[in-house]
């Protein structure tokens, strides 16, 4: 892998971890948001949260990664 190919998935990777923290954290703000305004329990948050980000996980493209020398 030649530098320039390695700079350029170091970099594709820093805006996917970025894109990656502003989703999470949105559909985090959103679902605090639908259950301060209902009568949500504590579990029924606690498991809308994780089954969204888990679907997110499974629907995103995976990391690209680095090949060693």
């Amino acid at each position: 892998m030649t530098r320039t190919s390695r700079w350029r998935t170091i970099v594709a990777n820093g805006w996917r971890l970025l894109a990656d923290l502003l989703a999470i954290a949105l559909w985090v703000l959103l679902v605090t948001l639908l259950a301060l305004s209902g009568s949500w329990t504590r579990w029924q948050f606690y498991l809308l949260l994780l089954v969204g980000v888990v679907a997110y996980v499974q629907v995103t493209s995976p990391w690209a990664r680095l090949e060693s020398d």
